[in-house]
């Protein structure tokens, strides 16, 4: 009785031997269990990988764009992994990027930046809103008389907000009385959130679900089944069409 390797096989190489062989073709278990690779089950049986970039939707509701950008390159390097597997096994493999919602409506451009664009200013963003809400709050209690002046310290070293100078992210006189009066209301996170969208030139519609298309992707086989406009509820019953 032969003994093979199962770690990083070929697929199509494998399943041309299995099918040259003769009689039953045994998988087992490090726990003993046998299953036998020529019966009907093990044929229909494969694998599906449910990957999903859930805090985008978060930050969209939180119209948070800097992380939101970083959450969404995230996904693309699972959605990257996923294509060099299906490069390597071309004939039983298929991606399907999908959303079932757009959140918050970004726009990009505004008339207070001439419609221009901004992205390496969110490059500046360390943290999440969420967690720079935390570190404050934490940087507070360990320090009694903090003040607003240490919150501006936290502010350049997070978000990379300048107070002196005349760079990009230089402060003007608004945004300053806007951060010091949410310091002050304990609402600096959500302050620090505006004035960064602005810098950037990112602006929001909405802070919940839009009506919105959502850009469907399919790669692979039966990548043509996901093609033209679809219902968000149709995929899944698309999905189940390939696998009965």
């Amino acid at each position: 009785m032969a003994s093979v390797d199962m770690h990083d096989i070929d697929l199509k190489e494998f399943n041309e031997v299995l099918a040259a062989c003769k009689g039953d073709v045994f998988m087992v278990t490090p726990e003993g269990d046998r299953l036998n690779l020529k019966s009907r089950l093990c044929q229909l049986i494969g694998f599906t990988k449910l990957i999903e970039g859930g805090s985008i939707d978060w930050c969209g509701h939180a119209n948070e764009a800097a992380t939101n950008l970083m959450e969404v390159l995230a996904l693309d390097k699972a959605v990257r992994a996923a294509l060099e597997f299906a490069q390597k096994h071309p004939d039983e493999t298929l991606i399907v990027v999908t959303g079932d919602h757009e959140t918050g409506g970004m726009t990009m451009g505004f008339a207070g930046t001439g419609y221009a664009l901004y992205v390496d200013r969110l490059a500046k963003q360390k943290c999440s809103i969420g967690r720079f809400g935390e570190l404050l709050k934490k940087a507070r209690s360990a320090k009694e008389d903090f003040d607003f002046d240490d919150a501006c310290a936290m502010l350049t070293k997070y978000f990379g907000f300048e107070f002196s100078g005349d760079g990009p992210m230089k402060i003007s006189d608004s945004e300053l009385k806007t951060l010091r009066e949410a310091f002050e209301q304990d609402k600096l996170p959500d302050a620090a959130r505006r004035v960064m969208n602005a810098k950037a030139g990112v602006g929001w519609t909405s802070g919940a679900h839009t009506a919105l298309p959502v850009l469907t992707t399919s790669y692979g086989k039966k990548a043509d089944v996901f093609t033209g406009f679809i219902d968000n509820t149709d995929i899944a019953n698309r999905l189940k069409t390939l696998v009965k």
